[in-house]
C-alpha cells in the first residue's frame, strides 16, 4: 500500500513547484488530512517516548491505509482536476507523504528511504536523507478540528450508506 499510494502521489507532483503549503487555499478536505496527521504524529511521538513500538505501528497503519489512502488520495484524484486546487493539493500529497514516511521511517526503514529520495523536495527541505530529516511533531498550526469533525460526518455518512446499498442489493 505504501509502495501504491506513493506511485500515485508522484506521478501526480509534475510540474510542482517547491512552495509549502498555501494554508489560505486549504480545501475542507486538505485541513482534515492535515489535522489528522498531526494527531498522528502526536500519538506516535507519545507512544514512542513510552516503547509502546506495536501502538506506534497500529496508528500509522491506521492513518496511512484508512484516512490517507481511502480517503483522502480519492478525495485528491477530484481535487488535482480543478486548476484552481491543483497545486496546493499537490503540495498537500507531498507534505503529507513526507511526514508518513518519517514517521514510518523506525518501523520500515528501507521503503520508506527508497520513496522519500524519489519524492522532489519543498524549499524548506535540507536533509539528503530521511533519517537525518526533523521527525513530525505536533503543531498547532495543523490543528483544523472543526474541519476534521465536519469531515468525519461526511465519511459516517458515506460509509452508512454504502452500507445499507450492500444490504438491500441496491446496485451503484
Amino acid at each position: 500500500k505504501i509502495w501504491n499510494a506513493s506511485r500515485f502521489v508522484l506521478m501526480n507532483l509534475d510540474g510542482i513547484d517547491d512552495k509549502d503549503i498555501d494554508f489560505g487555499n486549504l480545501t475542507i478536505a486538505d485541513k482534515w488530512i492535515l489535522d489528522k496527521l498531526n494527531k498522528t504524529a502526536r500519538e506516535v511521538n507519545e507512544n514512542i517516548k513510552d516503547f509502546r513500538i506495536g501502538e506506534v505501528a497500529h496508528v500509522l497503519y491506521d492513518f496511512f491505509w484508512n484516512s490517507y489512502c481511502d480517503w483522502y488520495v480519492e478525495i485528491a484524484k477530484i481535487q488535482l482536476q480543478d486548476k484552481k486546487q491543483k497545486a496546493n493539493t499537490q503540495r498537500v500529497l507531498r507534505y503529507v507523504l513526507d511526514m508518513a514516511l518519517r514517521m514510518l521511517h523506525p518501523i520500515m526503514p528501507h521503503i520508506t528511504e527508497r520513496v522519500w529520495q524519489l519524492m522532489p523536495k519543498a524549499g524548506s527541505e535540507k536533509a539528503k536523507a530521511i533519517i537525518v530529516s526533523e521527525f513530525p511533531t505536533f503543531k498547532v498550526e495543523l490543528e483544523f478540528s472543526k474541519e476534521a469533525q465536519e469531515m468525519e460526518l461526511v465519511f459516517e455518512t458515506i460509509t452508512s450508506l454504502r452500507n445499507v446499498r450492500q444490504s438491500f442489493n441496491i446496485s451503484p
